[in-house]
């Protein structure tokens, strides 16, 4: 495919390599964020939440938040998919 920087300047190229990765993992075991475990990780952390929001957890990341994120994943009360949503 070529060096990373240049596959990054290339839309096909990442769409051939997005594709490709998509091809690994069986379809039924693909995985996405629910709109339950959004729901709860927003209130819990007073993020903003709207119907309207792609890629929500790409949206709401912080940087300055990842100690409050790490301890609500090692509490044991979240469930599974929180802790799949939280840390994608």
């Amino acid at each position: 495919m070529g060096k990373p920087e240049m596959l990054e300047n290339d839309p096909i190229a990442v769409a051939k390599s997005k594709a490709y990765r998509r091809q690994m993992v069986p379809e039924h075991l693909w995985r996405h964020p629910t709109r339950a475990a959004i729901d709860a990780l927003a209130l819990r952390f007073d993020l903003p939440n709207h119907h309207s929001m792609q890629d929500w957890e790409w949206e709401v990341a912080d940087p300055n938040r990842l100690d409050d994120f790490i301890g609500a994943y090692q509490s044991g009360e979240l469930n599974d998919d929180e802790l799949f949503t939280l840390m994608k």
